[in-house]
């Protein structure tokens, strides 16, 4: 009796498992993208403010769409909006910045199950900007610049729907080439950031299942 109970219930999981689509991506797939990242964090030293407490918060929303060229790889472009702040603990010095970038990205997608996805995007922006100190001791200044941006950020991907997609990363890496445009001065800077949380939906219009 036991054994024909165990039968049929290990039949029934086959026969389920059979049935179960397995949502996918197909060649030509449309998608729309809403992301948004926020970084809050404090430090007891810093370059710019020597021997000071200081705090620092950052917020980006960046809107994107895309399309698959086949079940794995999509490409397309996106716009950002950055604002980021900086000051001392006891608000001799200020930091706020502003930047605003056009970019093209490529996105890799791995299959981990079938609401779960992994993706590793590559992306590369132009981005201007403008960046305003305040400072009790030297006065205050303002430059504007614009740069190249070069970025590679992993993402994890929860499928609620074959349609939607809830998007988590932590981190990226990231390259940067600056030119300031109030006075002559270029710069280049190579940065790893594992303290970035970003969170953002995805649709996708014609997202297939079997």
């Amino acid at each position: 009796m036991l054994r024909t109970v165990v039968n049929s219930a290990l039949f029934s999981l086959l026969l389920l498992l059979s049935l179960k689509t397995q949502a996918q991506f197909t060649e030509g797939d449309k998608f729309i993208r809403g992301n948004f990242s926020f970084n809050n964090q404090k430090n007891s030293e810093d370059s710019n403010i020597a021997g000071s407490n200081y705090r620092s918060s950052s917020f980006e929303v960046m809107p994107a769409v895309g399309f698959f060229l086949n079940n794995k790889v999509a490409i397309g472009g996106a716009i950002s909006y950055t604002s980021y702040y900086q000051k001392n603990a006891d608000n001799s010095f200020k930091n706020t910045t502003q930047n605003y970038s056009l970019g093209f990205f490529v996105n890799r997608y791995f299959v981990i199950s079938e609401r779960f996805y992994f993706m590793l995007g590559g992306n590369v922006s132009y981005s201007r900007g403008r960046q305003k100190t305040e400072s009790q001791f030297s006065g205050g200044d303002e430059v504007k610049y614009h740069g190249i941006n070069i970025s590679i950020k992993p993402t994890f991907i929860f499928f609620p729907d074959p349609k939607w997609g809830i998007e988590a990363g932590i981190g990226y890496l990231n390259y940067a080439y600056t030119k300031n445009l109030s006075r002559d001065g270029k710069y280049n800077s190579f940065n790893l950031n594992y303290g970035t949380f970003s969170l953002g939906f995805a649709y996708y219009f014609t997202r297939a299942s079997e």
